[in-house]
């Protein structure tokens, strides 16, 4: 920002950015026109696992390839462009949460705030959702990701919160994620080993956003 630049790119430690994501993702905003480009706030890649990639299933969506770009809610914000005004402006994202879906809460607010969230879909950002391996549940694919039970303190914790921030302005997308929590927890059941440790940063993770505690965890269960 002190610099100047027009855009901020953003990268988890583990993404891979592929040929011409970003170019291609610039290259689509400047087709836009006047009003959208006011509007937009952040461009986002879609977001392919490792391995998906590397068996050349990047996207299965025909919807995604008939469009150059869509509008989201919300997205995961490594490999997003978001401008610098925006930063600057309107705010950075609420630290007390210090992990996971802090960028989803970020995205929710800048919605709210009448901005706008595009995902180009010829850019891709290659990568790992926790440690995911696929699985067959009678004809059904289920990827547990098998994340570590703090992570799954903070999931719980900041989940609960985000309901309850944006349970009026995007109800849809809290029930959806209520829906996706539940599906997590069954999965953990099903597959996960450290099943009861899990459930219990689950349990202290939600006691916690009761209890308005947030920021980093510190203590062992």
């Amino acid at each position: 920002i002190e610099k100047g630049y027009d855009w901020i790119l953003t990268l988890d430690h583990d993404s891979i950015v592929t040929d011409d994501m970003i170019e291609n993702m610039l290259k689509c905003y400047e087709n836009f026109d006047k009003d959208l480009k006011e509007k937009v706030a952040m461009l986002v890649p879609v977001h392919v696992e490792e391995k998906e990639y590397q068996n050349n299933s990047v996207i299965s969506n025909e919807e995604k390839l008939s469009k150059p770009y869509i509008e989201v809610l919300t997205e995961i914000t490594s490999g997003a462009l978001t401008k610098a005004k925006i930063y600057k402006d309107v705010g950075l994202y609420d630290e007390k949460l210090f992990i996971d879906l802090v960028d989803h809460d970020y995205c929710l607010s800048l919605n709210r705030k009448g901005f706008k969230i595009i995902q180009v879909n010829s850019a891709v950002l290659i990568h790992n959702l926790g440690e995911s391996v696929k699985k067959n549940v009678l004809g059904l694919k289920m990827i547990p990701t098998n994340h570590s039970p703090l992570r799954r303190y903070y999931m719980s914790r900041n989940r609960h919160y985000i309901w309850d921030k944006y349970k009026k302005d995007f109800p849809g997308w809290v029930l959806t994620d209520k829906r996706r929590f539940i599906t997590e927890n069954l999965k953990i059941i099903l597959f996960e080993d450290k099943k009861i440790e899990k459930f219990k940063y689950i349990k202290k993770g939600i006691k916690d956003y009761k209890n308005n505690i947030f920021g980093e965890f510190k203590n062992n269960i």
